[in-house]
């Protein structure tokens, strides 16, 4: 369970394996239908399922199921394990009926063009049930990281993505139909999820005598609660760039493209090196405060990075058609790194600390006010829409702030 430098290499390098193939597979796709309306509406659809798991069960969920991991010694994984997995599923029946029989309203908020498009409205409902294999993978990804094998995960999505090109490959050449890619979509999370259990079964073997279902009620809303807190994060930018389909179309791939490059470094160093360091349970504030530091560093860097890479490489982004309103487009995503690496870092801090419920309150507010505003303002110009996501992480950081205090306070007089 201590920090291992040989297990975040391997990681590291399973990663940029994942994070290629993935650009790879989102690249071939922009390459064959360019920065037109069907890449945007290609790109919502591939990212939908895995986004919506990413927000219900995201890093926290996994943190907080290696802790009960942790608790029981191995007597009792399996029980929580299937009781975590169970919980998801149920989760991701309950959002699929929502989504098909009232109208898509998660749809709406992500993709403001879903409604008024009914060949991708309808293949949007058929990738719905990716969600049900999707979201059970949190239970896997527990056990991966528990057992210090935090690399199976992005092997997991490197098989996912693999899949999907393959099948994508295949609509290609017959003709593309965003219906198969919807279908694709199912059979790769199918897959994914298969592995994943497999693979998670050897490492803790099921004992089917010791196994039962938990019914601490508790267990499930802090499950839940903890993949929220940093689930909400994960979300802001897709519903930011649910809007950017206004300035023009291509707008909302050439944003995916940009935030993927940034989330290649947040997956690559900030992420690994913080659940890594925060499932020590005897971190101090004073390691705590160096992992900011150091994380904070890594991010300045990578954004130097990014502007040195765009500056050399404006005549190859016109091979595939970027104009001067994508390429601003790309420019006001390099500072996403910031903010993103920043408040992630803090709420997983928040969360490992059992202050979820400070984390849920501000990043909802957070979220809400995003939804609100991008909706409400007729922007003149991109510069002004990208200061709403700017805007929304400040404002996330200073609730965080605001609240521990006011927790801080009551305590002392307590």
């Amino acid at each position: 369970m201590s920090f291992s430098k040989f297990q975040l290499g391997i990681y590291q390098l399973t990663l940029i394996s994942s994070r290629a193939i993935g650009f790879a597979r989102d690249f071939f796709v922009l390459l064959l239908v360019g920065a037109t309306v069907l890449a945007d509406d290609t790109f919502f659809l591939l990212a939908f399922s895995d986004v919506l798991m990413a927000f219900i069960a995201g890093g926290g969920a996994s943190l907080y199921l290696v802790s009960k991991y942790s608790e029981k010694n191995e007597s009792l994984i399996d029980s929580y394990y299937w009781s975590a997995t169970a919980f998801y599923v149920f989760i991701g029946i309950i959002i699929c009926l929502i989504e098909i029989l009232f109208g898509q309203p998660l749809g709406n908020i992500f993709y403001n063009d879903l409604s008024n498009n009914e060949t991708l409205l309808s293949a949007y409902k058929v990738s719905l049930f990716a969600i049900l294999l999707g979201l059970p993978v949190v239970s896997a990804n527990a056990v991966f990281l528990y057992k210090d094998k935090i690399y199976l995960q992005p092997v997991m999505n490197i098989l996912f993505t693999l899949v999907l090109m393959i099948t994508l490959s295949i609509a290609f050449i017959k003709g593309f139909d965003i219906k198969y890619a919807a279908v694709c979509i199912i059979i790769a999370a199918l897959v994914r999820y298969l592995s994943a259990f497999f693979i998670s079964k050897k490492n803790i073997n099921f004992n089917k005598a010791s196994f039962k279902w938990i019914k601490n009620n508790s267990f499930y809303r802090e499950l839940l609660l903890a993949g929220l807190g940093i689930g909400f994060l994960i979300l802001i930018p897709f519903v930011f760039r649910s809007e950017l389909t206004q300035f023009g179309e291509g707008m909302y791939v050439v944003a995916t493209l940009s935030f993927k490059v940034n989330d290649l470094i947040m997956a690559l160093l900030i992420i690994p090196v913080t659940a890594l360091i925060l499932k020590n349970d005897n971190i101090t504030r004073r390691e705590i405060k160096k992992l900011i530091l150091t994380l904070l560093l890594i991010s300045l860097v990578s954004v130097s990075l990014e502007m040195f890479l765009l500056y050399i490489n404006q005549n190859y982004l016109s091979m595939v058609e970027i104009n001067d309103n994508q390429l601003k487009v790309i420019q006001l995503s390099l500072a996403y790194i910031f903010c993103s690496a920043m408040a992630y870092i803090i709420s997983m801090v928040f969360v490992r600390k059992k202050l979820i419920a400070i984390v849920n309150i501000s990043s909802l507010i957070a979220l809400i006010y995003l939804v609100i505003v991008k909706d409400a303002i007729v922007y003149k110009s991109i510069l002004e829409y990208y200061a709403i996501l700017y805007s929304t992480f400040g404002i996330y950081m200073l609730l965080l702030t605001v609240f521990y205090n006011i927790r801080k306070l009551y305590l002392v007089k307590v």
